[in-house]
């Protein structure tokens, strides 16, 4: 499957969250990217909690939802790839992610 097709296929799937998204399990995808599954549980606790300037909470813009997917795909993508060149295991990150756990 193509990057272009790929994301073809999350918007459509990104069209098919409406008011009634709550009824999907959390074992169902969003998406897949990288061979990482983002969940419907994943892409609305996200969303909802993500910023949304001069918008009500109750609008329902696919448009912004089709933009959310686009960033969640884009970090899901720059994770795998600092996965692939070790950037998870250099120093910095190991000391860093040791303060988070141990709560610095």
């Amino acid at each position: 499957m193509t990057q272009k097709t790929f994301l073809i296929f999350s918007f459509l799937l990104a069209a098919s969250f409406s008011a009634g998204a709550q009824q999907f399990s959390e074992k169902k995808p969003a998406g897949i990217v990288g061979g990482r599954i983002i969940s419907t549980d994943e892409f609305i606790q996200r969303y909802e909690l993500n910023p949304k300037p001069g918008m009500k909470p109750k609008d329902k813009n696919l448009d912004v939802r089709l933009e959310f997917l686009q960033s969640l795909i884009a970090e899901k993508l720059w994770a795998r790839e600092a996965e692939s060149l070790g950037l998870d295991s250099t120093e910095a990150m190991l000391i860093a992610a040791e303060e988070l756990l141990t709560g610095g």
